[in-house]
């Protein structure tokens, strides 16, 4: 035969086990139990490992939260029982739209800590944080500027409803100077001081940042009083104060009151309007040739205390009293303060305002100011309770 194994089928040719070696017998004839191979093993093996390793990371996890969720239960206890030094108050530095704001004082800005943050002794003897309080209902009302020596009473005003009659508690930060219980602060030294007043029964805080001076010469801030600008014999504009001329919303309110009165066939019109410190050291070395320094002082500015300089003063019209007795004079009398002016001099007020009667002078409030001032009947000066004396 071709093409195929040639070799006999000889069965003792043939091995009959491994190696060569003869099958064992088979025992009641059955075929002998398979053996598992080890490369199976170990994958059981590694697969028994890892199903125990998750089954480990699962449970730590699981510990993890539980424990997280104790910790932040007690934490939250802990801040409900003494609250967190945390949160921020702000104080308002201007009135709304509808008043004055503008020049802005940087000093009283924005956002100043409302909280001390000192802790406060608890009856057990535990220190317990302040809590975190706000004012944005609460604002400290008064002057930003106090001579050395001299004092001012301070006050609060709470803007929109609170649950409690607030109860007011004063604290002095600085060493220029005290305050009492009722808000009277009292200058010692050169310096600043924060005013910090905290209504206690609504949990709301203020603060306000006042400078100490010796003279006006050491002003560099814009004085302001209830958060108004202010400029008399007492609060004075550093010598390079200098807008450039009237401010955005002077120049706009003035607008109006003109087309308004030319509307009643009245017609008002600006002769001086803003002044820089410059122009009114001559305007004021010119009357003191004329009439003297103690004749000038009652009717013009000493260069730095003149309401031009502000750029919220307007002249109009005629700079005689007898303008008092005009159409003009009596419109702008009557009528000014719709348009956001006061009669700045009143007649009869010279020893409170500083000034003789200027029915010509107006400054410039804001609405909602100077209808309140208008319908007080009150100066300026009388209605923010300052004064207007030079030191």
């Amino acid at each position: 035969m071709s093409g195929g194994n040639n070799s006999p089928r000889n069965p003792k040719n043939r091995p009959s086990g491994q190696n060569g070696q003869p099958n064992p017998k088979r025992p009641n004839g059955k075929r002998p139990e398979p053996k598992t191979p080890r490369a199976v093993i170990v994958i059981y093996a590694i697969m028994a490992v890892l199903i125990l390793g998750i089954c480990g990371a699962v449970f730590a996890i699981t510990l993890k939260k539980t424990g997280d969720t104790n910790t932040s239960q007690t934490s939250s206890a802990v801040s409900s029982e003494s609250g967190s030094t945390s949160g921020n108050t702000s104080i308002s530095t201007g009135e709304s739209s509808d008043n004055v704001s503008e020049p802005v004082n940087s000093e009283n800005t924005s956002s100043e800590g409302a909280s001390s943050g000192e802790p406060a002794q608890s009856e057990n003897g535990n220190s317990e944080v302040t809590p975190p309080v706000s004012s944005d209902k609460l604002s400290v009302m008064g002057a930003n500027m106090v001579y050395v020596g001299e004092g001012f009473s301070y006050s609060c005003t709470v803007t929109g409803s609170v649950s409690k009659e607030p109860e007011i508690v004063w604290e002095c930060v600085g060493d220029s100077g005290k305050i009492t219980e009722g808000g009277r602060f009292t200058a010692t030294k050169k310096g600043e001081v924060t005013l910090i007043a905290k209504d206690t029964a609504n949990n709301l805080t203020a603060k306000m940042l006042v400078h100490v001076v010796n003279s006006a010469s050491e002003v560099d801030f814009v004085p302001m009083v209830n958060n108004v600008p202010i400029v008399n014999k007492t609060y004075a504009l550093p010598a390079d104060y200098a807008p450039g001329g009237l401010t955005a919303e002077t120049d706009a309110a003035f607008k109006k009151l003109v087309n308004g009165a030319a509307a009643d066939g009245i017609n008002i019109y600006m002769i001086s309007g803003y002044r820089s410190y410059a122009k009114q050291e001559k305007t004021y070395l010119g009357w003191c040739n004329t009439y003297g320094q103690k004749e000038a002082d009652r009717i013009s500015a000493r260069p730095g205390f003149s309401e031009h300089q502000l750029g919220m003063a307007i002249d109009v019209n005629s700079l005689e009293e007898t303008f008092e007795n005009t159409a003009e004079g009596k419109w702008l009398a009557a009528h000014c303060w719709e348009y956001g002016f006061i009669i700045r001099y009143p007649k009869g007020k010279e020893e409170l305002t500083g000034y003789s009667y200027e029915p010509w002078h107006i400054r410039y409030l804001g609405k909602e100011l100077a209808k309140d001032v208008y319908d007080s009947g009150l100066t300026l000066e009388e209605y923010f309770g300052i004064d207007s004396s030079y030191r």
